[in-house]
């Protein structure tokens, strides 16, 4: 006699009533839509006889549906009215509704599982937006920043900027937009401007920092390109954004 494990391991095949009721149509070979309910009935009760050894809380809600098939059973061999019409409800209608949705609803479970199963074989990485740090666009003139900063430390690190020993700051007197419209007018004036001379020739740090920060934003909106010419720091004009 089979033990109570081999009754379970035969249990868990099957995620519920349903789709024990359905294992059991599909091996009588029996259309869905019109199921012997008194053979069906008896299949289902005769298998869980075998399950009787197991676990009550293990195997209830297929005693329900147990219940329910012989409620079925019972309706079906009772007499009908004489007045009942040929249209009325048929008392398998109900489980044959449950039934149809349980299919639709494994066969798509089953579907999302094969997804799954394909994707984790796959392996992605993030979206990565092209732009000029990942390397993705690239600039015309890869030295930009070197040479930026280059000329900006050029400034600092030879004391060519006159500071005062105590700056008391009470307010930011430029900003980035202004000192971009300022660089934009030098260079309608000239085309091509050495950027040691235009750090240089801001009266104090606060304008040195924003006019090289209005340099960088410049030069990612693709208003200027940077270059050495001469062993000279120079920033050219672009065609674009400030006649737009």
């Amino acid at each position: 006699m089979p033990t109570n494990d081999e009754f379970a391991i035969h249990l868990n095949e099957f995620d519920g009533p349903l789709a024990l009721l359905l294992h059991l149509i599909k091996q009588s070979k029996m259309n869905i839509y019109d199921i012997q309910i008194e053979s069906i009935t008896k299949q289902y009760v005769d298998y869980l006889d075998q399950m009787k050894a197991l676990n009550i809380d293990l195997v209830s809600e297929y005693f329900v549906m147990a219940s329910n098939l012989m409620a079925i059973k019972s309706k079906l061999l009772l007499p009908a009215p004489p007045e009942l019409d040929a249209d009325d409800e048929d008392p398998r209608d109900e489980l044959v509704n449950q039934l149809i949705v349980y299919q639709v609803y494994k066969q798509h479970a089953n579907d999302l599982k094969q997804r799954y199963a394909r994707r984790s074989q796959l392996h992605s990485r993030a979206e990565v937006v092209p732009n000029y740090a990942n390397g993705l666009i690239e600039p015309e003139n890869k030295l930009d920043l070197q040479l930026l900063t280059k000329a900006f430390h050029r400034v600092i690190n030879n004391n060519e900027l006159e500071t005062n020993d105590a700056v008391e700051i009470s307010e930011w007197q430029y900003s980035v937009a202004s000192q971009t419209e300022w660089l934009l007018e030098q260079l309608q004036v000239d085309n091509q401007l050495d950027l040691t001379v235009v750090f240089k020739d801001q009266p104090n740090l606060e304008a040195l920092i924003t006019t090289f920060l209005a340099v960088l934003e410049m030069i990612k909106q693709h208003q200027i390109a940077v270059g050495e010419v001469n062993s000279r720091i120079k920033i050219t004009q672009l065609g674009g954004d400030e006649n737009e």
